[in-house]
């Protein structure tokens, strides 16, 4: 006699499972409208999650509660939300936080405790608030929505460079993920040319204006999601980086590539 819960049958060439009647009756007896709604929001939580620090990089558990609460209109108790979180990383594709002091971070965010004291020294600034479909969609598929800005600069790449979008969405994300984290111009630059061979003066000029303005226009963990050129607007203190107009470079001047050697031997050749 075979014993079990579903079992595997054919029929008219199509695989099926049965169930026995009173499992049948179980399974609509306990669906209910509070089940689903229990359901749908256990579902939720993750990839909201997943969305609010793939732009924050560090919350507060007290802090994704509470944006949890503005978005699902449920009050979340501390316990309830522990243990719905701890078993997401077994359940939920595309998993990406971990915990870090008290709270959980994005993977690709480097230092939390850098983070937090950055945010918490901002205390005028209250969390970028972005749309529920917005957060979940990114939190589900862990899509990077790249800025206008920075699909400015893959064009100025494209214009010199024979390069598949495939390529250029790497270098976006590692720019991107640097830029997130707080990192200065310069090493910026170090990045780009570890992926790019600057030919001379003219390609490097246009590639570090459209990088800089890609800075100032990508959501950065320290200011809670907002962008630089979005506090500028409004009369804010912000991390933009100012566009300054370029200077002739000397022939026997170091090159502003960052090289070490001197501009007529580097990209003014």
């Amino acid at each position: 006699m075979r014993r079990g819960l579903a079992f595997p049958v054919t029929h008219e060439g199509e695989r099926l499972f049965v169930l026995p009647d009173e499992l049948i009756d179980a399974f609509q007896e306990a669906d209910h409208a509070e089940l689903r709604k229990t359901v749908k929001l256990n579902s939720e939580w993750p990839l909201l999650m997943n969305g609010m620090l793939h732009y924050y990089g560090y919350m507060s558990s007290k802090d994704i509660r509470e944006a949890l609460t503005s978005y699902t209109g449920e009050t979340i108790d501390q316990h309830q939300f522990f243990t719905i979180i701890d078993q997401i990383p077994y359940h939920v594709k595309g998993f990406e936080y971990v915990r870090a002091k008290n709270g959980f971070k994005d993977i690709a965010a480097d230092d939390p405790d850098k983070i937090e004291q950055e945010q918490k020294a901002r205390p005028e600034i209250g969390f970028y608030r972005f749309s529920k479909a917005h957060l979940l969609e990114v939190g589900e598929d862990s899509v990077d929505f790249f800025s206008e800005k920075m699909e400015d600069f893959f064009k100025v790449v494209k214009r010199y460079y024979d390069v598949d979008r495939d390529l250029l969405e790497d270098l976006g994300f590692e720019l991107e993920t640097l830029i997130r984290n707080g990192t200065n111009m310069q090493e910026l630059l170090n990045e780009m040319q570890e992926r790019l061979e600057i030919p001379n003066e003219k390609v490097l000029k246009e590639l570090m204006q459209a990088l800089v303005e890609a800075h100032n226009d990508t959501r950065m963990y320290s200011l809670k999601g907002h962008k630089p050129n979005e506090l500028k607007e409004q009369g804010m203190e912000s991390n933009v980086v100012p566009i300054r107009r370029a200077q002739k470079v000397g022939r026997n001047e170091p090159c502003p590539c960052g090289s070490g050697k001197k501009y007529k031997k580097c990209c003014g050749k």
